[in-house]
């Protein structure tokens, strides 16, 4: 363990236990270490989840553009030529 991090203790229902320790070995992980992984991407989806999209650098330029209706199904197409 690495002295970054803290230590703590968690109850799982035995069926959930089971599946942990199941997925652990098939990945030739500790349990610990499949728990910490699971978390992680736990949070990465709801930091996503979250986003304030509406307000997005990005989203805010949608549709300011003109474009072929089929575009999106010939993309290919246009960018690299026929």
């Amino acid at each position: 363990m690495a002295i970054s991090e803290k230590r703590t203790q968690i109850y799982l229902p035995y069926t959930l236990f089971g599946d942990l320790r199941k997925e652990a070995r098939l990945e030739k992980k500790s349990i610990a270490q499949t728990i910490r992984e699971a978390i992680q991407i736990y949070l990465e989806e709801r930091k996503v989840q979250k986003m304030d999209w509406k307000n997005d650098s990005l989203n805010r330029i949608v549709g300011r553009g003109k474009a072929d209706k089929d575009l999106a199904a010939n993309h290919d197409r246009y960018i690299y030529g026929s």
